[in-house]
């Protein structure tokens, strides 16, 4: 989902018809303003090695392959 489409249902699914404009207009303004403060809003990707230990599937030293931490 994008962050226009995950804004735009939370407004609609908190406030349905009692909002005053329509909730893609709204999603629009809330991304306008963000934008125009100089922040966006991104897709968060989480890090499975945050301290770059060996034997995790992303550690560098693995080079794609998996290696046992037994020896």
């Amino acid at each position: 989902m994008t962050a226009f489409s995950i804004i735009k249902n939370m407004l609609w699914d908190s406030y349905g018809y009692t909002l005053p404009d329509d909730p893609s207009y709204l999603t629009n303004k809330i991304l306008e303003e963000l934008d125009d403060n100089g922040y966006k809003i991104v897709e968060k990707f989480l890090d499975d090695n945050p301290k770059n230990m060996f034997g995790r599937e992303s550690a560098k030293e693995n080079n794609g392959t998996t290696q046992s931490t037994f020896g």
